[in-house]
């Protein structure tokens, strides 16, 4: 009786075993079916966010989220054995990587099991300057030093300008055809900068009415700006100066001074599945 019982109680506890291992085997078969949703959102958020003027995390939530239905049901597999995804969510803290955490539920008759996941989705725009220094200020053709400009006024630089301090006070507006460096810039009232090459910011400071600023290439911030909630159009790559090391390393939490209401120059966006997947079970 005794070894009788005993074989039986192994003979369930294998049962019991291989419903457990069905069941993990579902939630990784949910895990592939998430992750084979997700990189078809890919190309369609970048390509709306290049149309749509927004960023590609906004675009990838809104796409996630009109799926949403479909993603989360449950997928039959074979008989009573299924799985399905859970409550998954899209986090945007870095401006070149998009988070998006989940959890995959394997079924079976008897068992089911639950993995946690997180995919990690990064972009880059194919040329990076992290690591690069500071540009000479003498290496600027105009040497601009203080500019103060008054009142409802035009100020145009054709080539790349080089400013000690730029003030506006009321309604101006600077237009640089090629790169910029401030050592200062102050803009008092409803004034406009737009900068058609990069710009170096030492000292960004925006007072009273907002103002606007336009770099249509790479911006690099030498000193957080000063005023926040700021709106800024910058259409190419975001940097600051590490002050250890004085190189240019990735603004990476710009987002507590301003907002960039441009699209980046980020243009390719992957879910790598090498480094990009972690599974927890």
């Amino acid at each position: 009786m005794s070894l009788s019982t005993m074989a039986l109680s192994t003979r369930l506890q294998f049962n019991k075993t291989d419903e457990h291992n069905n069941a993990t085997d579902l939630a990784e078969m949910g895990v592939t079916y998430y992750q084979t949703e997700v990189n078809s959102l890919i190309p369609q958020a970048t390509s709306n966010a290049q149309k749509n003027s927004t960023n590609f995390c906004t675009e990838l939530t809104n796409l996630s989220n009109q799926k949403l239905s479909s993603q989360t049901s449950i997928k039959s597999v074979d008989g009573t054995n299924s799985y399905q995804i859970i409550a998954p969510s899209i986090t945007c803290t870095d401006p070149t990587k998009v988070t998006l955490t989940f959890s995959s539920k394997g079924i079976t008759a008897n068992d089911s099991v639950t993995l946690k996941g997180t995919f990690t989705i990064s972009g880059s725009s194919g040329s990076s300057r992290v690591g690069q220094t500071l540009p000479s200020t003498s290496s600027f053709s105009t040497q601009a030093g203080d500019v103060s400009i008054n009142g409802n006024r035009n100020f145009l630089c054709s080539t790349s300008t080089y400013f000690k301090s730029f003030t506006s006070n009321g309604k101006v507006k600077l237009t640089v055809n090629s790169d910029a460096y401030f050592g200062s810039l102050t803009m008092n009232g409803n004034s406009s900068v737009l900068v058609k090459g990069n710009a170096y910011f030492n000292y960004l400071i925006m007072n009273g009415t907002p103002g606007y600023i336009e770099v249509d290439g790479d911006a690099i911030f030498i000193n957080p700006p000063i005023k926040q909630n700021t709106s800024i159009c910058i259409k190419g790559n975001i940097y600051k100066v590490d002050s250890a090391t004085h190189m240019l390393v990735n603004y990476t939490n710009y987002t507590n001074y301003f907002t960039n209401i441009c699209s980046s120059s980020i243009t390719t966006w992957q879910l790598n599945p090498d480094s990009g997947i972690n599974v927890q079970y």
